[in-house]
């Protein structure tokens, strides 16, 4: 179990790197996905890494 909660921490902290980086990619000019759709993917992305923080969090308390 221990293992499998880990990887849940890995998943959020991806999905936190994957926010950061599409909300930086949104102040840089001229890229190609309008800024809305990368700050909706920073938003979701970012949503998804705290559900997945605090699933781990939770699994980790009940251990």
């Amino acid at each position: 179990m221990g293992g499998f909660i880990k990887i849940v921490f890995l998943i959020s902290a991806a999905a936190f790197l994957g926010a950061l980086y599409f909300f930086l990619s949104a102040k840089k000019p001229g890229m190609y996905p309008p800024r809305n759709v990368l700050k909706k993917r920073a938003r979701m992305m970012a949503l998804a890494g705290g559900i997945a923080f605090l699933l781990g969090l939770f699994m980790a308390a009940l251990q």
